[in-house]
């Protein structure tokens, strides 16, 4: 797939691809998407603005595993007290 044809993908066809493949994908769920304060924390302490894709990802999926790899998430707890696939556990 070129560059091209990724500039074309929309998070319908995110979801789509999700749900076709329900069988390796594992994530949250609506009960615990990570708000958009928990999301201005993560840039603050990391310095950087988290891409409006993966901003758009956290807000509905929240984070899991793609065929038992872990996409990093934002727990929702303080990021000192996180252990494991945190996205501020794994970069501070």
């Amino acid at each position: 797939m070129g560059n091209s044809q990724l500039k074309n993908i929309t998070a319908a066809d995110v979801v789509e691809l999700f749900n076709a493949h329900s069988d390796i994908v594992n994530f949250g769920t609506s009960e615990n998407v990570v708000d958009d304060d928990w999301i201005r924390k993560a840039e603050s302490t990391l310095g950087v603005k988290l891409t409006s894709s993966y901003v758009w990802f956290l807000k509905n999926y929240t984070g899991g595993e793609v065929g038992g790899e872990e996409i990093f998430s934002i727990y929702g707890i303080e990021f000192d007290q996180v252990r494991g696939g945190e996205i501020l556990y794994i970069n501070i």
